[in-house]
């Protein structure tokens, strides 16, 4: 009975950035492609980073002027605005990422 051919050796994917070491990189792989685990890539955590503050930011000047909750206390909108700011934009740049990192080009 012929043996049957070895398979061919698997290679380690190319890394990703210099620097980065292989479990590195396939931790971003797994946290790309299945997700639930904290994301360690430096870009994304700034363009979430940045997103947050500027919907934290933008809601509080909504809330201030369109004077959400008690007329009375002015603070009160803005911090209420803050609030829905932040949450609005976790939201959207937590999508947004998700949707990149899942298209991101394979080697």
């Amino acid at each position: 009975m012929p043996e049957s051919p070895e398979p061919p050796p698997i290679h380690a994917q190319p890394v990703e950035q210099p620097g980065q070491s292989l479990a590195q990189h396939q931790y971003q792989e797994i946290a790309d492609r299945i997700g639930f685990v904290p994301n360690t890539r430096g870009s994304d955590n700034l363009i979430q980073g940045l997103a947050v503050l500027g919907g934290l930011v933008l809601g509080a000047i909504v809330g201030y002027l369109l004077k959400w909750g008690d007329a009375k206390v002015p603070l009160l909108g803005a911090g209420l605005g803050a609030i829905a700011g932040l949450l609005l934009a976790t939201f959207a740049s937590g999508l947004y990422l998700a949707i990149r990192n899942l298209s991101r080009r394979r080697p």
